[in-house]
């Protein structure tokens, strides 16, 4: 069995399970949804009940 001959050096990349591998994959950064606001709503609110459990327990 032989192989085709061509001069042609462009080998297109072979793709992986879920898309092409390697620096032609580009990413978008995700945006920010309600989860991620309401994940730093509460840190705002734990940080603010432990300056002020330590505010009540320096006295």
């Amino acid at each position: 069995m032989s192989l085709p001959s061509s001069t042609d050096n462009s080998v297109p990349e072979p793709a992986g399970p879920i898309g092409p591998v390697g620096p032609a994959r580009q990413f978008r950064k995700p945006r920010a949804d309600v989860y991620t606001v309401l994940l730093a709503v509460s840190l705002v609110a734990i940080i603010l009940a432990i300056v002020c459990l330590y505010l009540e327990m320096k006295d």
